[in-house]
């Protein structure tokens, strides 16, 4: 009897490290696993190595298309949806990509129509339950009747998803880790140096440069701390000349460097030049905080990190970094300013954070919990 179970996985990563949990599941010697990304992800079909080099996985791009507003992750679908579940009958789908998503609904309606025993798991950072269009609910309650499982980022993610009358299985966690062969704690004065950075203490913050992720407040906050300080803004978007202006109102334009997206080998050399990370996302009528993925990344090389209470950014932080009421400058101030004067509790965070990404968020930690999503699954069907 054959005893191998067959495992179809949708993902959109774009980074060789952001595939480490796929090739640490390919490890288990049962599994047959298919994973199907967009074209042009870096990672052609073809079949790969898994995390030990004993065995193999298969990968399958397929092109990706934007139904309307390019770049909306909620209106991308592969055409042609060549997923091969007909022939490769998977034991489990996994759709990684958000379950009010057109991709989403198409990977429940190819299932439903081909591989009707599948399990199905999928996944959701909706922390808020904002005002939907009627198409956005109807993919939501679709996805959701044909779900099995939904892995969510967050604690309030799985009460928006209760509150939306889903009461199947449900577990806490994000689609990917962070990984520590990439990211983890390294010497940095020659990057501060090539920047021209002059001050003892850099606070910075990385990503896509939007009102909502609210680095005026890190801008205003450095105001009350000048010239002790210096601020790395690292990332591009359309609020950049806003803030830009915004530093030189303030005079501290001589203490700001904002140097614009890097490319993703490139981040652990920037978290390492830090002296805390800060994210100082703000809530909207339509969207919180849903995870941060960049807090991991910086506690992983041994950062202290300072967020805002937006969204999960409290319970991704946990007991290892510093919270801050979202839009208070001055009690973001206060926080900084409490790191300057103490080098202990620099260093009791740094150590509060690396043990924390050890204990929740390594890539394979984030694989085990998924193996134990699918032996769950797996077990109740032979029962």
């Amino acid at each position: 009897m054959d005893m191998t179970t067959r495992i179809t996985i949708f993902s959109g990563y774009n980074h060789p490290s952001q595939h480490r949990k796929i090739e640490l599941l390919a490890d288990m010697p049962d599994f047959d696993i298919l994973h199907i990304l967009p074209a042009e992800s870096g990672k052609p079909s073809g079949t790969y190595p898994s995390a030990n080099g004993q065995r193999h996985y298969r990968t399958r791009e397929l092109p990706l298309h934007s139904l309307g507003l390019a770049g909306d992750p909620h209106r991308i679908f592969h055409w042609p949806p060549s997923f091969q579940l007909r022939q490769f009958q998977p034991h489990i789908i996994q759709c990684e990509y958000e379950q009010e998503g057109i991709l989403a609904a198409e990977v429940a309606l190819a299932r439903q129509v081909l591989a009707r025993h599948s399990k199905l798991i999928l996944n959701s950072a909706q922390n808020l339950l904002r005002p939907r269009r009627l198409a956005v609910r109807a993919i939501g309650a679709f996805t959701l009747r044909a779900a099995d499982h939904v892995s969510c980022w967050s604690e309030e993610a799985i009460q928006v998803l209760r509150a939306e009358g889903y009461h199947r299985s449900v577990n806490i966690m994000p689609i990917m880790g962070t990984d520590t062969r990439c990211f983890y704690p390294k010497p940095s004065v020659s990057l501060r140096r090539q920047m021209g950075i002059q001050s003892s203490f850099v606070a910075g913050c990385v990503g896509r440069l939007v009102p909502e992720k609210g680095i005026s407040a890190l801008l205003r906050a450095a105001k009350y701390l000048y010239p002790v300080i210096s601020v790395l803004v690292i990332g591009d978007g359309p609020a950049r000349d806003e803030l830009q202006m915004l530093a030189a109102h303030l005079g501290i334009q001589d203490q700001c460097r904002f140097i614009g997206a890097q490319p993703y080998d490139r981040l652990p050399d920037y978290f390492n030049a830090l002296d805390v990370l800060v994210l100082p996302s703000l809530t909207t009528r339509v969207w919180k905080e849903q995870f941060g993925r960049v807090l991991i990344e910086a506690m992983a090389c041994g950062v202290p990190v300072i967020g805002s209470d937006s969204g999960a950014i409290p319970e991704v932080i946990g007991e290892a970094g510093l919270i801050f009421p979202e839009g208070d400058a001055r009690a973001l101030a206060d926080c900084l300013r409490r790191l300057i004067d103490s080098p202990e509790l620099r260093m009791d965070l740094t150590q509060r954070g690396i043990a924390r990404v050890q204990a929740y968020y390594t890539q394979e930690r984030i694989a085990q919990q998924t193996l134990e999503v699918y032996q769950r699954l797996l077990s109740k069907e032979a029962s």
